[in-house]
């Protein structure tokens, strides 16, 4: 009796690793990646610009005059730029052109006042295409705030007629200042 004892717990250790044999692995789950934001990047936009130019006229270091003209356009424009992700984080740097020719006039004519003469006076402004540099942070898939700096050229032109006589001023200046904005950034692709 002891042999058969024996013999039958042999052939159950013998048949237990192929019944093993047989059971699937447990499932192993993991996370979804996360989309790969990092990469060059070109991007186009529309949009409105508003600004505000103050001008201040002077003769010998007195000011006889000043204006304030507002300029507005539509504009258009586009990106180039990288980013990088660090974990959940996305940094990047871009440079961007912007065309929208921001303009503004402002027409002033008198009637003949204290010297007699009657004074018509124009002046504009005309922001030539501009440009910026900015950086932004962000939570991948989320808002951009961004900031950076941005240039463009200036054209100012005025002149005042009185009595027959007409005098002119015409400018271009380099002018520069911060910039600010924001947006939300969607993958325009399937790649992780």
């Amino acid at each position: 009796m002891r042999k058969s004892i024996l013999a039958a717990r042999f052939a159950l250790l013998m048949v237990a690793p192929a019944f093993a044999a047989d059971l699937s692995p447990a499932p192993q789950y993991a996370a979804p990646p996360l989309a790969l934001w990092t990469g060059f990047n070109a991007r186009l936009n529309a949009g409105r610009a508003i600004g505000n130019a103050g001008s201040d006229f002077s003769v010998a270091g007195a000011t006889f005059a000043s204006v304030n003209n507002s300029l507005t356009a539509a504009v258009a424009g586009g990106q180039l730029g990288y980013n990088w992700q660090a974990g959940p984080m996305v940094y990047g740097l871009e440079a961007d052109i912007q065309y929208g020719a921001a303009s503004g006039t402002l027409s002033a004519p008198r009637a003949a006042g204290l010297c007699g003469l009657a004074l018509t006076a124009n002046y504009s402004q005309e922001m030539a295409p501009c440009a910026a540099v900015s950086a932004m942070r962000r939570a991948a898939g989320s808002s951009t705030p961004r900031g950076g700096y941005a240039y463009g050229e200036l054209k100012t032109n005025a002149n005042a007629s009185a009595a027959g006589t007409t005098a002119t001023f015409s400018a271009t200046d380099f002018v520069d200042g911060w910039t600010a904005g924001g947006g939300i950034e969607v993958r325009g692709d399937a790649r992780r």
